[in-house]
């Protein structure tokens, strides 16, 4: 037991002296954060914390592109492709970069998450409906 003690002593101290350099004495550098937003995610959150996030992203894809195919008005439809194609470059983007954990960024994300929503649930006509609708962005287009 006393062994395996002076082992993991070792072993503590290997890495928190590792920690130290630089990568001009290495060759390398550590870091505490992956440049990858989905592995980040999954390390800190796990399974059950990214299953929630990953289903929330794909409803609100799903509903910017079914505002995009059924909304009739085409400010809805112009709002909802502006959406989509906002999040599906910032997905794009948390793949090679930490992307998300850039505030003003992350902000955006959520924004963007709404504004598919809002594109997909505002009141008004769809392609398949006949009733005429008062205009779903109020007066503002008056």
């Amino acid at each position: 037991m006393q062994g395996f003690r002076s082992i993991r002593q070792r072993c503590r101290q290997l890495l928190l002296n590792l920690s130290r350099y630089e990568s001009k004495e290495l060759g390398f550098k550590f870091s505490n954060h992956a440049d990858n937003d989905y592995l980040e995610f999954f390390l800190e959150a796990g399974i059950i914390g990214c299953l929630p996030l990953a289903a929330l992203v794909l409803v609100s894809l799903l509903r910017a592109v079914g505002a995009m195919r059924h909304r009739h008005h085409s400010h809805l439809r112009a709002l909802a492709y502006g959406s989509f194609m906002g999040m599906l470059a910032i997905l794009i983007h948390s793949n090679v970069d930490f992307n998300l954990q850039i505030s003003p960024n992350a902000a955006l994300f959520v924004v963007l998450l709404a504004l598919a929503w809002v594109a997909h649930g505002l009141p008004g006509r769809t392609l398949g409906s006949n009733a005429p609708a008062p205009s779903p962005l109020g007066h503002a287009l008056k």
